[in-house]
């Protein structure tokens, strides 16, 4: 079976078992929808990309996490990718923090420890997600922080000496995703770092910084240069722990 009849019959077994209860994105880049199944009423989401990141969603492919969202199947024509992925039922943190607000600070840690769970898991299976924001993280029914959205993320790689493609979204990018260096796993330490202290005084780190010895730790995973920054996701998790 070649990579379209896959797509085809993908889609073809999607449609007899699903129905389609609404769509949560569609742009010329990127579609996704929201199906359930007409006789279990599960959810899952299948997302439509010409962004072809192909490799990262088949190494996922079946991999259980408990703070990322599992990939049921993937499949691609010669311009887009289809993949469909587990769908996470809860709250969008950016509704949580809408109009500069925040959350208190044992709540946003205990996030941060999920969050720092997920990239884990990533960063173990070879991959930088690149656009960790509020608009990708549900709070799950359980109250967990649930990383999403894998469409811009990439492998680690050594050898180009910048990203190819300046990907990512203003405010909580780091600088190596404008092309000036090759993005890593510190790339999401920093974006990681923006969303902590959004979630703990309601603003941008340059606009507002936290206080104290949470200020030190996201001043620290935020700074500028990738090497000054914590160099894993276990230190970073380290330091939120002793915040406790």
């Amino acid at each position: 079976m070649t990579e379209n009849e896959l797509f085809d019959y993908v889609e073809s077994e999607l449609n007899k078992s699903f129905t389609k209860i609404s769509t949560l994105k569609d742009t010329p880049a990127s579609k996704v929808y929201a199906y359930k199944h007409n006789n279990t009423n599960k959810k899952i989401i299948q997302r439509i990309s010409t962004h072809r990141n192909d490799e990262i969603f088949r190494d996922l492919r079946n991999i259980r996490s408990p703070y990322t969202a599992q990939i049921y199947e993937v499949c691609s024509t010669d311009n887009e990718i289809i993949v469909l992925e587990e769908f996470i039922d809860g709250t969008c943190l950016a509704n949580l923090l809408s109009n500069h607000q925040k959350l208190p600070q044992d709540k946003a840690i205990k996030y941060m420890l999920n969050l720092c769970r997920a990239l884990e898991f990533l960063h173990a299976n070879g991959i930088i997600h690149r656009d960790v924001k509020p608009s990708n993280i549900i709070i799950n029914e359980k109250d967990e922080a649930i990383l999403i959205d894998l469409s811009i993320a990439r492998l680690v790689s050594g050898n180009p000496e910048s990203d190819t493609n300046n990907l990512g979204s203003a405010g909580f990018a780091a600088p190596e995703q404008y092309g000036l260096s090759q993005s890593g796993k510190t790339t999401d330490i920093y974006s990681l770092g923006v969303l902590f202290n959004i979630m703990v005084t309601g603003y941008h780190p340059t606009v507002k910084t936290a206080k104290g010895r949470l200020g030190k730790v996201i001043r620290k995973m935020t700074s500028m240069e990738m090497n000054a920054r914590y160099q894993d996701i276990d230190a970073v998790r380290k330091a939120i722990n002793k915040l406790l």
